[in-house]
Order: C-alpha cells, then structure tokens, then sequence
C-alpha cells in the first residue's frame, strides 16, 4: 500500500495533521492507530480527523529506508506493516514492531504522486 507523496523530502519527516471539514467528507479523514494502541498487530484505520492533529495516533514519521523506500513510524515507536507480508489487494494495515533497516518489505513503501 503506497504512501502519498508530499513537497518534502523522505529523510525523516512528520506527516502533516489533515484539517477537520463541516460536514465530514471522506478528504476529512486521517490514517489511525486504532483505539490509541501501543500494541503490535493494532489495525491502521480510516478514521475523522482530530482539530488541529491533537491525537498522537494520527500522526506519523516518514523515515527514509535506503532507496526510495521509507518506513513510515507511530507514535508508538512501531511502523506500518502490511499484515502478513500479504500481497493481496486490500490487505490490512498494522501496526508491528519495527525490522532492521532494510528489512521487511512488507514494512517498505514508496512514496509516490
């Protein structure tokens, strides 16, 4: 699943906090560890956006990874992950601790526009 790509370099960078929209529109909805969880296998969900990015679980570090690959980190200390290191359209989203660097693909994303 591939990150959206913005003006700033990968190195290492915080995700910009999305801004709350009247009425909720889906472009009004973040990524989120769910329920604030600092375990590991927690799903990253679709979720409204909290006012001015107040919620440590919606925002995140774009860390670059060799390449162009980052790892995109929680507030947790944990990275994204794609369950299972599944290939599949629609795979889940986790949470999990992170690998060694360039570890894990399925913990590798591209950004791209």
């Amino acid at each position: 699943m591939p990150a959206r790509q913005t003006s700033a370099s990968p190195s290492s960078r915080s995700a910009a906090a999305c801004t709350r929209s009247t009425p909720p529109t889906p472009a009004a909805s973040a990524l989120d560890v769910a329920n604030r969880s600092t375990r590991d296998e927690t799903p990253i969900i679709q979720y409204p956006c909290k006012p001015g990015g107040s919620d440590a679980n919606q925002r995140f570090r774009i860390v670059a990874d060799g390449g162009d690959r980052v790892l995109i980190k929680t507030f947790a200390g944990k990275c994204f992950d794609v369950k299972g290191a599944s290939t599949a359209n629609g795979a889940p989203l986790i949470q999990y601790r992170c690998k060694a660097p360039g570890g894990n693909a399925n913990q590798r994303f591209r950004i791209v526009a």
